[in-house]
């Protein structure tokens, strides 16, 4: 969709090379190659110039390095006014059932509410722009049946290991915990604008 607005130039980003190959081959299918290079790399180790990009655009990809990393390692790649646009794991009540609060605790401590995430980015030099919580099915139907319908022949080619009987059990829980508690964590896609003070580095 980025890619066909006119004059577009994308640089899509990811560590693996398959998901790159996909998306080159979807592009060239749609006559929108000539406006996509890829790059791999990962989030935390862009090799973007200063200033360079008028947006950065990142949809599930962010919590590898966390919310306010991303957020501040981007900041110097980004044009003045420049657009950050990314979803993130986001409470959706400020206080949850203790199981919940426990999970993600331990799993990932910045699934905070949508304002704690304005304030990192106002912290880090961006103007908030807008926020919406994803519905449901956007990360049920396109993510977790998905990988759960993957568990069974993922075990397979590892010969049921401790190590992939971990992985799975570990995917089993966040799954679990999501369809338990669906009224209190979802995805929040979140819209802000480089600010105008000057650039620390951080």
């Amino acid at each position: 969709m980025l890619a066909k607005e006119p004059d577009a130039h994308i640089v899509a980003v990811d560590f693996r090379p398959g998901f790159l190959k996909a998306l080159m081959q979807r592009a060239g299918a749609g006559g929108l190659a000539s406006r996509i290079e890829t790059l791999r790399a990962g989030m935390g180790a862009l090799p973007f110039q200063p200033a360079s990009p008028d947006a950065i655009w990142a949809e599930g990809a962010n919590c590898n390095i966390s919310f306010g990393k991303g957020v501040r390692a981007w900041r110097p790649f980004l044009k003045p006014g420049g657009i950050p646009a990314v979803s993130e794991l986001t409470r959706l009540t400020g206080e949850g059932p203790a199981k919940l609060t426990q999970h993600w605790n331990n799993q990932y401590p910045e699934g905070a509410t949508a304002s704690a995430k304005f304030a990192v980015l106002e912290a880090d030099g961006y103007t908030p722009l807008g926020y919406f919580a994803l519905p449901e099915r956007c990360w049920s139907d396109n993510h977790y049946r998905p990988l759960q319908a993957q568990f069974e022949p993922f075990l397979a080619r590892h010969a049921g290991s401790e190590a992939a009987r971990a992985i799975v059990a570990s995917e089993e829980a966040a799954t679990g915990r999501c369809k338990e508690f669906p009224a209190c964590v979802s995805y929040g896609f979140y819209i802000a604008k480089r600010d105008q003070r000057p650039d620390t580095g951080i």
